[in-house]
């Protein structure tokens, strides 16, 4: 069993998040109103009148009447009009039985009344920030009432964050895989760096930052070493990423409250929600909240 709180290792440098990695989608940028893009067409169509009607549509000025013009515009606007970008099908709630694995790192009481599973990517910058942001307050928040689990979901980068990957249960196999972890959030550029030759184009077989960090946190590196070169826990981490897929997760993070799902590194406030809420439902009184949720998030 992991350790039940966080370490409190020496500070590193923070992640960029606003960088985050190349071919990852930043948050999407506003975007003109289509609607008013159509109206204005609309309102230059009939401000230009039977001479737009004799020019585009082909119609002879002298027999357009108001009703023809209505039909040739809504015409218009049919075909330049975009088409509607599909909306993403919600994620199924899950049962903890298909959620949890005996290999996974946790961090909590087993017999915690709320479990969460989360799906990352330790390349992925949103999830640097659940876990620059939140993580830490909302397990501090909870206490024994809550229960982490850590599912591998290397979909960035597949090849490097599969290795990192396996070093990391590699150093969950020493029982230090949140301190560890607590190394790889906020370095994430300098691992992507490392772990890459210069011209960025293939695996840097030199790198050694991933045992850097193992070192650091007090692994033994005997054992490390030879685990990371077995590859011991590959097909830990295919599974885990055969079960993301299968779930249809496609984004990190993801996150299984009791099996119901939470995409995307959301604020503290709508975890502190769905949390209280299947408290209660439990029978259980939530702790309280200070009167300034920011407090909870370590916010000024």
């Amino acid at each position: 069993m992991q350790s039940n709180q966080p370490s409190n290792l020496p500070p590193v440098p923070p992640v960029d998040l606003a960088n985050g990695r190349p071919g990852v989608p930043n948050p999407i940028s506003p975007q003109p109103s289509t609607t008013a893009a159509l109206l204005m067409t609309a309102a230059i169509f009939f401000g230009l009148g039977f001479v737009l009607a004799t020019l585009i549509f082909g119609m002879d000025s002298d027999s357009v009447s108001d009703e023809d013009l209505q039909v040739a515009v809504d015409k218009r606007l049919t075909e330049i009009a975009p088409t509607p970008r599909p909306t993403a099908t919600p994620l199924p709630s899950q049962s903890l039985e298909v959620l949890l694995t005996d290999y996974s790192p946790t961090l909590g009481p087993v017999d915690a009344p709320i479990t969460i599973v989360e799906f990352s990517d330790y390349l992925c910058p949103y999830c640097a920030r659940f876990h620059e942001q939140t993580f830490k307050p909302l397990i501090e928040h909870y206490g024994d009432l809550v229960r982490v689990v850590y599912r591998e979901y290397p979909v960035i980068g597949t090849d490097l964050t599969e290795i990192i990957a396996l070093s990391a249960l590699c150093v969950n196999e020493q029982g230090l895989y949140w301190d560890y972890s607590d190394l790889l959030w906020p370095n994430q550029p300098n691992i992507r760096t490392d772990l890459l030759t210069p011209d960025q184009t293939a695996i840097n077989e030199d790198s050694t930052i991933l045992a850097d960090y193992a070192d650091i946190v007090g692994a033994d590196m005997e054992a490390y070493n030879t685990c990371v070169a077995e590859g011991r826990y590959n097909d830990e981490v295919q599974a885990d990423l055969q079960t993301g897929y299968g779930f249809g997760i496609n984004g990190t993070p993801t996150f299984y409250i009791n099996g119901k799902p939470i995409i995307g590194a959301q604020p503290i406030e709508l975890f502190l929600d769905e949390i209280d809420t299947q408290l209660v439902a439990l029978g259980i009184t939530p702790p309280p909240r200070p009167s300034n949720e920011s407090t909870i998030s370590g916010a000024s």
